[in-house]
């Protein structure tokens, strides 16, 4: 299970808890214990080094720094918990 980042809208304060994927009920603030939280955005602990994702394993296969977009969207959509990601071409 992820962790999730919230902000407490009574309090204000920050915390971070793990939660289903899935689950749509926010968790209570652990300061105040408030219900009034929401799930706030960050930036996913991911380091990107390198040319590109599977630079050994997808030799000549990518379209020129495509591949490395598409799985940096994917990780992104996975950390806000978004089950699927649609890309217009």
């Amino acid at each position: 299970m992820p962790k999730f980042d919230f902000q407490c809208s009574d309090c204000d304060k920050h915390f971070e808890k793990t939660v289903d994927v899935g689950d749509d009920k926010t968790p209570k603030c652990p300061h105040c214990k408030s219900e009034n939280t929401k799930k706030i955005l960050s930036a996913p602990g991911v380091i990107f080094k390198g040319k590109g994702f599977y630079s050994t394993d997808n030799k000549g296969g990518c379209c020129g720094g495509c591949c490395s977009l598409v799985a940096l969207l994917m990780l992104l959509a996975m950390s806000i918990g978004v089950a699927a990601v649609v890309l217009l071409t």
